[in-house]
């Protein structure tokens, strides 16, 4: 067939521009490490067993309000060590199979922190991720140094997100509550604890936040064309004082009220994007 004619070429782009930012939120995605942090929200939104991911994979589906699909995916057990799968290479391979199979049109990556209290973290704050870099990859060869970085900006609108978390998030905890929402930079590596060159490269970030999968995630979104929010709760600071109680048993200590705090930003963050078109997310 001949092409169509230049104004007529210009005007059907013009209508699948306006039809994608009309399209409202209708799937999300949720990928989570640990059962334990994805627990009180799948028991909240009365999600149930999928059977769409293959093993070790665990996945929960439902609808939130009657209209948004929502779907959790952890990695699972791992089926040498029988633990929780934490870390990139799982929590990359989760989610690119999560969105394979589920199509989202957003992917939140929830989960457990640490913290840097220099930067303004407390047991128990909220983060929005504005930023995600990798702080234990490091390849000193100048062609692959910003690889080795691993530096994405969020693919979404984390400013306005963060505002109608805050928002909501003052009036559900209460005036106590009162500056626990935030936004900052993620930074993830495979280790829980730190090396002294870990903690270095984290300073020259800025990182207000740690983990051992979000940049993973970030990478695996991009990679997919795949929008992606992230939001961590704090468990443990990271730059805490010498002496004090190791970050690992702070983090078990907190993990439970971190996992409740999560369902409670997740409950906003949803009801937010249930109520957005796409493009506007």
């Amino acid at each position: 067939p001949s092409p169509l004619p230049s104004a007529a070429a210009d005007q059907r782009a013009s209508t699948v521009n306006l039809l994608s930012f009309a399209m409202p939120v209708s799937s999300v995605l949720i990928v989570i490490a640990m059962e334990a942090e994805a627990a009180p929200i799948v028991e909240h939104l009365r999600l149930t067993p999928s059977d769409k991911m293959p093993s070790p994979f665990k996945a929960f589906a439902g609808t939130f309000q009657g209209a948004l699909n929502v779907t959790i995916v952890c990695p699972g057990p791992c089926p040498i060590h029988g633990v929780d799968a934490v870390g990139t290479e799982a929590a990359s391979l989760a989610t690119y199979i999560g969105v394979q199979t589920y199509e989202p049109d957003v992917v939140i990556n929830a989960g457990t922190c640490g913290g840097f209290q220099k930067r303004g973290a407390a047991i128990g704050d909220v983060y929005l991720v504005d930023e995600f870099r990798r702080h234990d990859r490091r390849i000193p060869i100048p062609a692959f140094a910003s690889y080795a970085d691993g530096s994405m900006e969020a693919s979404t609108q984390t400013a306005l997100l963060v505002d109608a978390l805050k928002e909501s998030w003052d009036v559900e905890k209460g005036p106590e509550a009162k500056g626990a929402v935030k936004q900052g930079l993620l930074t993830t590596g495979n280790s829980f604890a730190n090396t002294d060159r870990c903690v270095e490269v984290m300073e020259s970030f800025g990182a207000h936040v740690k983990d051992m999968e979000g940049q993973a995630v970030a990478w695996t979104c991009h990679i997919t064309h795949t929008k992606l929010i992230g939001i961590k709760s704090v468990t443990d600071i990271v730059d805490r004082e010498e002496g004090t109680a190791p970050g690992e048993s702070e983090f078990l200590e907190n993990l439970s009220a971190a996992a409740r705090s999560l369902k409670t930003a997740l409950v906003i963050v949803l009801k937010v994007l249930q109520a957005r078109e796409l493009d506007h997310v």
